[in-house]
């Protein structure tokens, strides 16, 4: 179930980095329960970013007693990682794992729903249940531990069902946060209208990843500007350098995906000129890219 996380590109050397210093990431640390929202264009980075987060926080801010959960969405993989249903069934069984004091109520509505028959056959999870379920067990967790939920991608689950996961973590939030609960919770999804229940506590990741990608290209551009014998050629490289970061706009796949082509023509020996010209018929969307 959470293979996405795996399977997702580690963060470029000193990048990624922002995001602790980042004021409204840093107002969630500090608080005792809370809703942050990673916001981006497509490609722009989400989902490296939050496995950086995940990897960060747990290294650094969990202690042992805390429960931590996370799901993350992904459109290519199975049903169940796609769908509001199998988020729930995910971060319930998780819960389950790590705090055995909600098993209880977990077990019961299992074994009532297993009496109807097999499982598949007889009977299935219903996304209203499982909502319920998690609510409760969330709930009685967060009032003896801290609780951190990671979620990654939820505009992946569809344009509705994002609506609607919103709307529950909202809703949830607002339960915690009425009960003195302590509940941390970071979503990231593409640039829907939802409005966040603090106001301001968002983070775009487009506006904060411009030395990322900057960070990327020199990475990936300075070997073969070293070998430019001139100040003019070390220059026009310069200036290409900070075309790509324009063009790129925020989206670091973009730069991922144009920057190494660059490079094979320059090592294929083809001229700067050459190079531009090629670099015109690039388009600037990063689907027609891909």
């Amino acid at each position: 179930m959470n293979s996405r996380r795996s399977d997702t590109d580690n963060a470029h050397p000193n990048t990624c980095t922002w995001i602790l210093q980042h004021e409204h990431y840093l107002a969630w640390i500090r608080e005792r329960r809370g809703l942050l929202w990673i916001k981006g264009k497509p490609g722009a980075g989400k989902s490296t970013l939050m496995a950086y987060i995940y990897r960060h926080f747990h290294d650094t801010h969990m202690a042992e007693q805390d429960v931590y959960l996370d799901f993350f969405f992904t459109r290519r993989g199975t049903t169940l990682q796609q769908t509001p249903l199998g988020m729930l069934r995910s971060l319930l069984h998780q819960l389950y794992s790590q705090d055995s004091s909600v098993r209880r109520p977990i077990r019961q509505a299992f074994r009532e729903k297993r009496a109807l028959g097999k499982v598949g056959e007889a009977w299935n999870w219903h996304l209203k249940e499982l909502e319920d379920l998690f609510r409760n067990a969330v709930l009685h967790v967060a009032s003896s531990r801290k609780v951190v939920m990671l979620v990654d991608a939820l505009d992946e689950a569809g344009t509705e069902a994002a609506k609607e996961i919103a709307s529950y973590f909202h809703i949830l939030n607002d339960r915690i946060s009425s009960t003195n609960g302590s509940t941390r919770i970071c979503i990231s999804c593409r640039h829907y209208p939802i409005t966040a229940t603090i106001p301001g506590r968002e983070v775009w990741v487009e506006e904060n990843n411009q030395e990322d990608i900057s960070s990327f290209i020199r990475d990936e551009l300075d070997p073969i500007v070293k070998r430019e014998e001139t100040s003019s050629d070390v220059n026009a490289w310069g200036e290409l350098k900070d075309d790509l970061l324009r063009k790129a706009s925020g989206v670091f796949q973009w730069a991922r995906l144009v920057v190494p082509l660059v490079t094979k023509y320059a090592l294929d020996g083809e001229s700067l000129p050459y190079i531009r010209h090629q670099l015109l018929e690039v388009p600037a969307g990063l689907g027609a890219v891909a």
